[in-house]
């Protein structure tokens, strides 16, 4: 069973930069879970490795079926989202609109977010993340993600 499942919009559709000036950000391996949270296993300033998951609800609103960066938004009370480019920070989305119905399928450019990671913890609107210990099938995703895949 894959995780990251086939994304209905085009990445042509991002207006993504010509170049790439750093993986997302920069020392950490990023994923989401099925819930609110942004998952990340990032290098800490002597070396070691952290993971932590960041409350995405302190990060995100929902805008009448938009997602949009905001302190305490509580975006995923009505929202659903998965990454879908794990460098690039681009998750897949849809939000409820204020009429109730669900919106389309949408991407989102995590980097418009302004997180930080500062000493192996994930920061957005002065929330830190918290560290987390992986379950086996988050260490089965990590591994899965980090090995090359054969075409």
């Amino acid at each position: 069973m894959k995780f990251i499942t086939p994304f209905t919009i085009g990445l042509a559709a991002l207006s993504l930069p010509d170049t790439v000036l750093a993986a997302f950000p920069t020392g950490c391996r990023f994923w989401t879970t099925s819930g609110k949270y942004l998952l990340a296993q990032c290098w800490r300033n002597n070396g070691n490795e952290l993971a932590t998951r960041q409350d995405m609800n302190l990060c995100l609103a929902n805008n009448n079926g938009e997602l949009v960066p905001r302190n305490n938004g509580n975006a995923f009370n009505s929202c659903t989202w998965e990454i879908y480019h794990t460098d690039l920070g681009i998750v897949s989305y849809k939000c409820k609109k204020s009429n109730g119905s669900m919106g389309d399928e949408k991407a989102f450019d995590l980097r418009s977010v302004n997180i930080e990671v500062i000493d192996g913890y994930i920061w957005c609107f002065g929330h830190r993340s918290a560290p987390h210990a992986w379950s086996k099938r988050e260490e089965l995703l990590l591994e899965d993600r980090s090995s090359p895949k054969d075409e």
